[in-house]
This record gives C-alpha cells, sequence and structure tokens, in this order.
C-alpha cells in the first residue's frame, strides 16, 4: 500500500483555526493526531491541569497510554470513542480513515460530566493505572476548573466532529485524486514522444515480451511512471477494453501460430500461454474465435 501523507491531503492552517473555534465554543481540548500519535495540529484550550499532569513524567506516560488506546478503539468501531482517561476525565477520539488507511485521529475532551453520568463510560486504562487526584494535592486547585457539561452535549459535539471528519475525509479523497491526475497529465506532456508513441510505451512492449508471465497492473502503472487509476482510465481510452481482457487478448492472438505446431499438446500450449488451468484457456479460446483450440487445429491444418 502506498502510505498516503496527512500533509498531502489537509490543509492544516484552516483545520487549526476550526479547531481553535470549536474548543473555545465547546470547552473541550483539541488536537489533532497522526496515525503514530504525533501532533498534526497544535493542542487547542488544553486545560491547565493536564498541561500540569504532563508535565510529571509517570502521568505523562499514562495520558499517551490513554490517547493511543483511546485512538485504537475508535479505529476498532470505525466511530467516535468515548471514554474515561486514567484521571477520570472523559475524553473521546475519532479516527481518520481514509481507504481503510488509520490515518490519524481528532482527540478531544478533557472536562467531567454532570450527575456523575461518567460512571457508565469504560476507564481506558486498567484499574490499578487509575490515578486519584487526592495523591497530588497540588494538583487539586487546577483540578477543580475542569469544564463541566453534560452526557447530552458530549455527544452532540462528538457526532458534530465526527461528521466534520467525515466531510475532510471526503474533500481529502478529492484532492488526492486531482492531485495524481494532475501530476499525471503533467507526465504525459512533459514527455517527449516519438512515432506517436503513448504514454503507455512501456507496458505494451513489456507486455509483448513478457506474455507468458503474470502481470499486474499495479506494476505497469509504476513502469510507465503514472498512478494505477490513472493507467486504468487511459488503457480502457486507447483500447476500448480494460487491463485484463487486454492482456487475454495477447495471449489468444499468440496462441494461434502455437496451434501450428501439432507436437504441442493443448496442456502444454496453455501453459506456454501463462494459463495454469486449461479448462479457462480453452473457454476463452472458444469464446473468441467459435471453436476449440483442438478444432481450430484441425480445420486448419486440413485445409
Amino acid at each position: 500500500m502506498n502510505i498516503i501523507q496527512m500533509s498531502n491531503l489537509f490543509d492544516t492552517r484552516k483545520i487549526q483555526q476550526i479547531q481553535d473555534e470549536l474548543a473555545i465554543a465547546t470547552d473541550l481540548a483539541i488536537i489533532m493526531v497522526d496515525y503514530r500519535g504525533n501532533p498534526v495540529t497544535n493542542h487547542s484550550n488544553c486545560s491547565l491541569f493536564c498541561a500540569k499532569v504532563r508535565e510529571i513524567e509517570a502521568l505523562n506516560q499514562l495520558c499517551e497510554k490513554c490517547d493511543s488506546r483511546g485512538g485504537l478503539e475508535a479505529v476498532r468501531s470505525g466511530n467516535a470513542f468515548v471514554y474515561k482517561c486514567h484521571f477520570g476525565l472523559v475524553d473521546f477520539s475519532v479516527p481518520i480513515i481514509i481507504n481503510d488507511q488509520y490515518m490519524g485521529a481528532l482527540m478531544a475532551g478533557q472536562v467531567n460530566l454532570q450527575d456523575d453520568e461518567s460512571m457508565q463510560l469504560e476507564w481506558i486504562v486498567s484499574k490499578r493505572s487509575q490515578t486519584d487526584i487526592e495523591e497530588y494535592p497540588e494538583l487539586k486547585s487546577s483540578y477543580a476548573k475542569i469544564p463541566v457539561i453534560n452526557h447530552k452535549k458530549l455527544n452532540a459535539v462528538a457526532h458534530l466532529i465526527e461528521l466534520g471528519i467525515r466531510y475532510i475525509v471526503d474533500e481529502a479523497l478529492i484532492k488526492k485524486d486531482l492531485y495524481e491526475d494532475v501530476q499525471d497529465v503533467q507526465s504525459y506532456y512533459n514527455r517527449e514522444f516519438k512515432n506517436d508513441e503513448t504514454i503507455l510505451q512501456p507496458a505494451y512492449d513489456y507486455i509483448d515480451q513478457h506474455y507468458k508471465e503474470k502481470i499486474r497492473l499495479t506494476e505497469m502503472a509504476n513502469l510507465c511512471n503514472i498512478s494505477t487509476s490513472y493507467f486504468s482510465k487511459l488503457f480502457k481510452k486507447e483500447n476500448g477494453i480494460g487491463f485484463n481482457a487486454f492482456i487475454n487478448e495477447i495471449k489468444l492472438d499468440k496462441s494461434i501460430k502455437l496451434l501450428e505446431n501439432k507436437d504441442l499438446p493443448i496442456i502444454n500450449l496453455s501453459l506456454e500461454l501463462g494459463y495454469e488451468d486449461c479448462s479457462y484457456f480453452i473457454r476463452l479460446f472458444k469464446k473468441k474465435y467459435g471453436v476449440t483450440p483442438a478444432n481450430y487445429r484441425k480445420s486448419t491444418l486440413n485445409n
């Protein structure tokens, strides 16, 4: 799989602006991270309490564990995952998934819930890793300033961010496709053509010489220095049929010459063309020429 870089898909400056405004409007702390957990945006509205917690090495390790596990749980479900961190604060993670590739997540939270509704939520760490605020009296004053919101508002914000992420992903995919097409078109027009040679000529040359082998579309696209999607579009436009159908046409054309050798059994001929399944070759041949390879050989040799 070609790893897609978030920096190539997202305008992080715009996302940062939206994230900053959303954090102020909701009293949530928000940050976007990549699949390794590295920040893609700056932390918006990070609470004083959490900032102080992360200055303590042992507690910071627990914070990172919570972030990592929260992201993984969100990936497993494919939706926003709401949970309690090791201090009992409520956080949630919204996964960013493009073409089944986990890109990262948008993490939000650092709040308490009203009426002990957070008790219904899952702790993201085991009981022995849960931290009691009473053990850190120096953090109590900042802990008391943690924003408190109700469960309904938290779920609404999580759902809103989830919808926003889906919109961003859709836009990113469009941007990715446009970027690839522009790069491919530039590659097409920057190339020096001779004798009406097309950008696909390296693939045609390779197919002609290696038709007996298993030829993959991705390999041919790489050989032509263009994306797989653009290769498929251009190939079908030039030939009127898809890549696999074209390969079969080449093999069937070659089979006519091989059939002139009456001492070559049909099964060996099939293997010579790269077909491990002889019956599959016979079906393709009959579909194209209307007769089986054996009958074609008989009729040709008798004329």
